[in-house]
């Protein structure tokens, strides 16, 4: 339901600055009140320690994605080379 209401109200007004927050607070408040208790329940020093690098570890895959390049998903009109689509476009041309 939830994803319905934002497809529809998106078109109209710009939601992304609303959503991401919330939904980040949801996946925090999940975090917190579900999955970090249950990382306690574990006494093994071993089964703590590959916990702790697995989380790290997903904290330094989120950090990775946050770095990458956007390669050819600028919006339309932001960004673009007028001359470079024009050789795009001479090069489907020629096909």
């Amino acid at each position: 339901a939830g994803a319905l209401v934002v497809l529809f109200i998106g078109q109209s007004i710009d939601v992304t600055g609303f959503i991401i927050p919330v939904t980040m607070g949801g996946f925090i408040y999940i975090a917190n009140t579900d999955l970090i208790p249950e990382l306690h329940k574990e006494t093994k020093i071993s089964q703590s320690l590959i916990q702790l690098l697995c989380f790290i570890g997903g904290i330094g895959i989120m950090f990775l994605v946050l770095l990458m390049p956007s390669h050819g998903h600028a919006n339309p009109g932001e960004d673009s080379d007028p001359e470079h689509d024009h050789e795009i476009h001479m090069e489907a041309d020629d096909h």
